[in-house]
C-alpha cells in the first residue's frame, strides 16, 4: 500500500498505475467525461484543486491515513520527492 499525503503522490500513483495498464490518457480522459488537460493536472498533482488541498488537510489534521492499494499489474510505483522551488533573484540592470 502506497501512504498519499500530497497531490503529487496521488498524481504519480494515477499516472503509473494508468501507463501500466496501457491506458491513453486521451482515452482515460474520454472514459471520465473530463478534458485529458484535467487528466493531466490530476496526474501532475498541479496545482491542486482547492477540495483536493483541504481533503488532505483534513486528513493530516485528523489524523486520517490514506492509503492506496494499486492493481498488481500497475508494478512498483514510485513517489515524486518533493523539491525545494528555486529562488527568485532579481536581474540588476
Amino acid at each position: 500500500m502506497i501512504r498519499v499525503t500530497t497531490p503529487v503522490a496521488l498524481g504519480a500513483v494515477l499516472r503509473q498505475t494508468r501507463t501500466a495498464q496501457n491506458i491513453r490518457a486521451e482515452d482515460l480522459a474520454a472514459m471520465l467525461g473530463v478534458s485529458p488537460t484535467t487528466l493531466r493536472r490530476l496526474e501532475q498533482g498541479s496545482p491542486p484543486t482547492a477540495a483536493l488541498a483541504t481533503l488532505l488537510k483534513l486528513f493530516e489534521e485528523l489524523g486520517i491515513e490514506c492509503h492506496l492499494n494499486p492493481p498488481p499489474d500497475a508494478g512498483e510505483i514510485t513517489i515524486p520527492q518533493a523539491q525545494a522551488k528555486p529562488r527568485r533573484t532579481r536581474v540588476k540592470t
